[in-house]
């Protein structure tokens, strides 16, 4: 599971008439995204820029999450919000994972960046069960057939059809579907409808600096960024180049 990449603008010079977007990969050190912003302003102030950045693009949702609606993703998320996600990210892949399969399965994406945050951060309590098949099994290919199959090899009445040579005479989707009445069905796996989702509310984001172990504070710090000392902006044109985390610079 990537990063988010997102393109900052500006509200107060969006609305003089100018654009200051600048895309950025996350995560970043919270420190150095403060600096950014704050250098993003000072840099722009003669054109009304002030302390109200937003979100103006994303290069791709995480877990292909739709843009806006009631969504946790729009012009209006929190950057800070979208960098500790991140981090999030980067550090539970496996748990992404799960995340994906249970939102591919049709789960209702929470409404906040924090509620997605904590599912990662909880993602083994997501009432999320992979099919049981096997390899020498009918080859299901519909969700359907899969929780068919998968009901039948762990209940034994599949070993009972195939001792009486009947498996291909079963109706393994019809079974699926009725034995997944109360669940959704997806292509690895299914979610158990009658059991709750992770709280999104568990961890708060203090908890999740902490547990990123990224303890910057969220102003701006004095100094510059470790990507300004290696690429002066200066040989760079506005707008057409790439932040990349971790101090190595731009690119095209």
């Amino acid at each position: 599971m990537g990063g988010i990449a997102i393109c900052i603008g500006n509200y107060g010079a969006y609305n003089n008439g100018c654009l200051i977007d600048r895309w950025v990969d996350l995560p970043m050190n919270s420190g150095d995204l403060a600096r950014l912003l704050q250098k993003m302003e000072e840099e722009n102030r003669e054109i009304g820029a002030g302390e109200e950045f937003y979100v103006s693009d994303y290069d791709g949702t995480p877990f292909g999450i739709a843009y806006g609606g009631s969504g946790p993703f729009s012009e209006y998320t929190s950057i800070e919000s979208l960098n500790l996600l991140a981090q999030v990210m980067e550090g539970h892949p496996r748990e992404c994972g799960i995340v994906q399969m249970a939102l591919d399965a049709g789960c209702d994406c929470p409404e906040s960046v924090l509620g997605l945050a904590n599912w990662i951060l909880q993602a083994d309590d997501i009432p999320f069960y992979a099919y049981g098949l096997d390899n020498d099994s009918f080859q299901a290919t519909t969700p359907e057939e899969k929780m068919g199959v998968s009901w039948a090899i762990g209940s034994g009445l599949y070993g009972a059809l195939d001792d009486l040579d009947a498996v291909g005479f079963f109706d393994f989707s019809a079974y699926g579907e009725r034995i997944g009445a109360d669940c959704l069905l997806g292509d690895d796996g299914y979610v158990d409808l009658g059991l709750d989702m992770p709280a999104e509310d568990r961890f708060s984001w203090n908890d999740i600096r902490a547990l990123c172990e990224d303890t910057d504070a969220p102003e701006p710090l004095p100094g510059p960024p470790v990507w300004e000392e290696l690429q002066p902006e200066s040989v760079f044109p506005e707008f057409e180049y790439r932040y990349l985390g971790g101090g190595d610079g731009y690119e095209r």
